[in-house]
């Protein structure tokens, strides 16, 4: 076998290796950012859920929105 094939095979097997190392790396961290996201938002919504002035301001929110609908018709 000649040798400078065989060395662009390994070297090509390296590189290979690495791409997929850093594919699965960043696909992994991908996940763990939307999570962490999510748990965010979730923990934001139930926040302006259940205070006073949240459960207020979604009241008010209902009704414009049902206004704006009944003005729309």
């Amino acid at each position: 076998m000649d040798v400078g094939k065989l060395l662009k095979q390994t070297q090509d097997q390296s590189l290979y290796t690495n791409w997929q190392g850093g594919i699965f790396a960043l696909e992994k961290i991908k996940s763990m950012i939307v999570a962490s996201i999510d748990a965010e938002i979730f923990k934001l919504k139930n926040l302006s859920n259940s205070t006073d002035i949240g459960k207020t301001m979604n009241r008010v929110a209902e009704k414009t929105n049902e206004d704006m609908r009944k003005e729309n018709k």
